[in-house]
Parts: structure tokens; sequence; C-alpha cells
């Protein structure tokens, strides 16, 4: 079970270019890419294969929204996860637990809990565009969790809208967030989407382990920022809390049917 979900800014740099020096010449040759762009979208794509847990805080202002989330997701064997999203205008605070066959979501501001049974076992992947000699049946195993955070920690929705197109983006360089290298990624954005956002172009940094987006911003002509998502804590492959994924309605709130 997927659903759709969306945006800090994080200021490229421009890429130092490396210089050789033969011997008795005064020449210099361009450093080779940093990598290519199908090996960071074949990373992107098989993000949820390539770490057991992943866990932080992460922060969504996407007008009109502005939120803070912490998260955990552990994907595998035993896929389950939570999240609890803050409304920083509202102070309304909403929590989920997820595993593979149930939901449990509970308002905590208003003390309502709403439960479901759901299936995110494997599921067929979306399509790959025709540049990517890819197995066409490829099948990657559908988030241990469904909430906003898989913006960023599964990154499938905004690979297909924003990287499909290599004519549209570029790997700019590479730089060290939470300790790890991660790669920029600089881009224009599709007029159709570029419209909901009130943006031309879009900045991204790339996990370039796992595939996990740090940080999405959107930009309009001028440079400035009109929406981003970005991670502000990351721990990959340590184990989830698990007292924040107890699926055990708390007291004092009430369980409510489905509208």
């Amino acid at each position: 079970m997927r659903k759709s979900r969306l945006f800090a800014t994080i200021a490229l740099t421009g890429v130092a270019i490396a210089a050789s020096s033969a011997v008795g010449l005064n020449t210099h040759a361009q450093a080779a890419p940093i990598v290519s762009q199908q090996q960071v979208w074949k990373t992107m794509f098989e993000a949820t294969h390539n770490y057991t847990t992943v866990q932080g805080t992460m922060t969504y202002d996407l007008p009109p929204n502005d939120l803070t989330i912490s998260f955990g997701v552990q994907e595998g064997s035993n896929p389950q996860g939570y999240e609890q999203v803050t409304d920083i205008q509202s102070g309304a605070v909403t929590r989920t637990v997820s595993t593979e066959h149930r939901l449990l979501n509970i308002d905590v501001t208003r003390g309502l809990a709403q439960e479901m049974t759901i299936n995110q076992t494997a599921s067929p992947s979306p399509s790959l565009p025709a540049n990517l000699s890819f197995p066409n049946n490829l099948s990657i195993p559908d988030p241990a969790m469904a909430g906003i955070e898989h913006t960023l920690t599964d990154p499938y929705e905004l690979l297909h809208a924003l990287l499909d197109n290599f004519s549209s983006w570029s790997v700019s360089g590479t730089s060290t967030v939470f300790g790890r290298t991660a790669y920029k990624i600089a881009g224009t954005l599709d007029p159709s989407y570029g419209a909901r956002f009130n943006a031309d172009q879009f900045t991204m940094v790339v996990d370039a382990k796992t595939g996990v987006i740090f940080s999405v911003t959107f930009l309009n002509s001028s440079g400035q920022s009109t929406g981003s998502i970005s991670m502000d804590s990351v721990t990959f492959n340590q184990p989830l809390k698990q007292s924040k994924l107890s699926l055990a309605i708390p007291n004092g709130v009430k369980l409510v049917a489905q509208p």
C-alpha cells in the first residue's frame, strides 16, 4: 500500500574540476562524472532494500503545511513503523503505528483513534524508464509505513516525478550530511508539476549508500525556496524503540469507526 505524500534548503556548491598535468605538457582533463544518473536512479528505486531501519526527525515545509515529524521504519521480514506529526501552527498532534497487516492512527489532540487492516506485502514496482536496463518485473516490498516520511525514506514518488527525464537534472557534486556521503542533484521541473509548487527548479540531496533523500527543495525562477522537506536527524540500521511501536489504544482515547 502506497500513499501520496509530499519538501531544508541545502545550498549547492560547484564541483571542483580535477586537473592533471602530463610530464612536459600543460594540459588538463575534466574529471569523470561523480556517479552516473542511472546508478543514482537505481539506488533510490531500491532504497527500501538498502537499509533495515531508518529513524529520525524531519521538517515538512510545503505551504500551506508546516509540520515537524518524528519517525521510525523497519523493512525486511518484519515490516513496521511509527510516525508522529505535529502541526506547528495549530499544535495538533497525530500518531500512526503500522505493521504489515494493521495500521493504527491516533489523533492525540482530540483523543480519537482509528484502526484498519492493511496489506503491505511486496507488489510490482512502478514502470522503469526505457533507458534503464532493469528487469521489467522488478519488485520491491511496499513500505512498512505509509506516512509523510516515506516521501524521503522510500522515494519512488519523487523519483518518477522529478528524475525520470534524465535531460532535466544532473548530479552537481557531493557533500557530507549526517556524517554520510550524499549526492547533490539540481534540475528543472516539468511545468505541470512545477505549477503545484509555484516553482520551476529543484535541488535534492540523496544518501549515496541507501538512496534515501535527505532533502528536497523547490525553487522559483529567482532561486527562492517555495517549499521543502528535509531530514533534521537520521540514523540507519539501529533497533527501533519498541515503546513507539505499540498498537495498544492509549487510555482515554476513543476508538471510532472509519468514515
